[in-house]
């Protein structure tokens, strides 16, 4: 696979720019492809697109009866879009948490952060705040 990143658009009032960064050639995902999942699970994806101030930002993605962690992560660079690819247990319930330590949340004064999860490309969660 081949290392991509691709200029989205400048973010006014800063000497920043918004970028794409993924893996392989065919552009950013759009979907855990349904072949990479098991019967009896669904394909979710989690956007985040960071603002001027991305390490504030952290997350976490958990199961709501055993509390396992599917994923989670931070350390992330300014105004950078970031993809995640998970395959869960179709139908059980999970608990998405984005934290912003400064507390000025993801967007609008420092950047136009958000973020955006869909399960079988349905979207089940979004914000920018």
């Amino acid at each position: 696979s081949n290392l991509v990143i691709r200029f989205t658009e400048r973010v006014s009032g800063f000497d920043e720019a918004l970028i794409d960064i993924y893996f392989d050639g065919s552009g950013p995902p759009t979907q855990a492809p349904s072949s990479l999942c098991n019967a009896g699970e669904s394909s979710l994806e989690l956007s985040i697109t960071t603002d001027y101030y991305s390490s504030d930002t952290s997350w976490t993605l958990t199961y709501d009866v055993s509390s396992e962690t599917i994923g989670s992560g931070s350390g992330y660079a300014p105004n950078t879009n970031y993809v995640y690819s998970f395959c869960i247990t179709r139908g059980a319930p999970f608990t998405f948490n984005i934290f912003d330590t400064y507390g000025d949340g993801l967007c609008c004064l420092y950047g136009k952060g958000s973020y955006i999860g869909k399960v079988d490309s349905e979207v089940v969660f979004d914000g920018a705040s």
